[in-house]
């Protein structure tokens, strides 16, 4: 069992290591108030946890520099992150900033999300709106309705 002045030393060497605050409580056995309380006092930090200190993990890098605009190729190469990981915190990232809708459609895709890429370049260099989109798949919507009318228009032509 350490004493309080040892304990005290530990909590500053592992600070200056850059641990996170619950890794030290883990470690030297002690709160993170005390933590806290020995690196304002000690440190001359203030009571929040200074970024530079803080110890970041792959996952939350990868989330900051995704923030930062960076392309998953750049996260995986400037992390040395596995591409699978990387497009997992990806995915994580775009559900984060609002784009779950996205999200959803590229897991329902697959590879195939590329091909629904092209169609929707396609329409824009022709010039096509959104407005005129959004017409064209009112009019994909009422195919299965039409096509029932027809059939059913077919079947009173033959009875005549």
């Amino acid at each position: 069992m350490l004493s309080k002045f040892e304990k005290e030393t530990l909590v500053i060497k592992l600070l200056t290591e850059g641990l996170t605050v619950r890794e030290i409580a883990k470690e030297a056995h002690v709160s993170p108030e005390t933590i806290g309380e020995i690196r304002r006092r000690t440190l001359g930090e203030s009571a929040l946890y200074t970024k530079k200190n803080k110890k970041l993990s792959k996952n939350a890098k990868a989330l900051e520099l995704f923030s930062k605009n960076k392309t998953p190729i750049d996260v995986s190469i400037e992390l040395d992150f596995d591409p699978t990981e990387v497009e997992k915190v990806y995915l994580d990232y775009l559900r984060l900033i609002g784009l779950s809708n996205l999200v959803k459609i590229y897991q329902e895709l697959g590879n195939h999300v590329q091909d629904l890429s092209k169609f929707y370049w396609s329409f824009r260099e022709e010039g096509v709106d959104n407005k005129i989109i959004t017409h064209i798949l009112n009019i994909a919507d009422d195919i299965p309705d039409l096509e029932h009318k027809i059939k059913h228009l077919q079947d009173e032509r033959k009875d005549v």
